[in-house]
């Protein structure tokens, strides 16, 4: 419980200590989170762990994702928590879990230095003969230096994640910024819509294809463009699904889409049944001009349109 106490301190001094449901029921999803900070389990499941109330848990968790004007954070418009699958009613995102996993890493650090320290200074203390002027040692001195000034250091661990936090805030705005030129290339006047679930949404595709270009993505982006979509779509809905554009464009029916080179010279191309009938038709007149039945030239010299269809026993007309 030590590890958690600075970081349940300040939840104490946060917008949300006055309902002590809500605050406790945050202080026990902190505990219940993975190391990303999601809590993938229903409110039943989170009840039975707890042993808490469900409905309990259900009023803390609509707090809880609820913007908060007055948060500290301004992240998702102050929620403490969104879900991460908007198709479902279950499992959430802990918005500031980093930082509350930065608190706790560092508290922890410092007390495993402070703790290893003293352990050292002690094991000194008794190996060193007691001073006869009144002056401590000096080596108690020095360690006790070095102690103070290992708890000052700032943490290598804590620079590095900060390195690559930025670096995904770098490319996820680089990302964003390719979906809205796609999105006004299709919508023009339109504006976009982007919420948490957008944001959420692009930010899990961008963990799971680390390795994905730019100019990839908007490859992906530009086929969609192509294919027999619903572009007025909000974003959240498809793009976790947006490699299914990766090859080529696909039809609405999921099928790669076959894109021709001449389109505009194949619009007055006969399909092959057309085809048929007209070929059936040329040899019935061929007949019919052979027998005498028809004259092509019509009696005013003018091509005759009529072809005799074939009667009912069988006989031209």
């Amino acid at each position: 419980m030590s590890v958690f106490a600075k970081i349940f301190s300040q939840i104490f001094d946060s917008s949300i200590s006055s309902d002590y449901i809500v605050r406790h029921t945050f202080m026990d999803l902190l505990v219940l989170a993975d190391r990303d900070g999601v809590v993938d389990m229903t409110t039943d499941a989170i009840s039975r762990r707890t042993n808490v109330p469900e409905e309990m848990i259900v009023h803390a968790i609509a707090k809880l994702a609820a913007p908060d004007a007055q948060s500290r954070s301004h992240e998702e418009d102050g929620c403490r928590l969104v879900p991460i699958d908007s198709h479902r009613s279950w499992g959430w995102q802990i918005v500031n879990y980093e930082h509350y996993r930065n608190l706790r890493d560092e508290e922890a650090r410092r007390a495993y230095f402070r703790d290893a320290k003293r352990e050292q200074r002690s094991k000194k203390c008794a190996d060193s003969p007691p001073a006869s002027n009144g002056v401590k040692d000096s080596p108690t001195n020095s360690t006790q230096a070095e102690a103070e000034a290992e708890e000052q250091k700032p943490s290598r661990v804590k620079a590095a994640r900060g390195k690559k936090t930025e670096a995904a805030k770098s490319r996820h705005a680089e990302f964003k910024a390719a979906i809205l030129r796609y999105w006004e290339s299709k919508n023009p006047g339109v504006e976009m819509p982007w919420g948490p679930a957008e944001g959420r949404n692009l930010e899990m595709w961008l963990r799971e294809t680390p390795h994905t270009t730019l100019e990839q993505f908007v490859g992906y982006l530009r086929n969609r463009f192509k294919s027999e979509v619903n572009h007025t779509e909000r974003p959240s809905r498809w793009i976790g699904n947006v490699t299914n554009f990766a090859a080529r464009p696909i039809d609405k029916y999921g099928k790669p889409l076959q894109e021709s080179a001449n389109v505009g010279s194949d619009k007055n191309q006969q399909s092959p049944a057309k085809q048929r009938v007209d070929g059936a038709r040329r040899v019935l007149a061929e007949i019919a001009i052979e027998r005498g039945l028809y004259d092509p030239a019509g009696a005013d010299g003018r091509p005759d349109a009529q072809v005799p269809q074939p009667g009912p026993t069988g006989e031209h007309r």
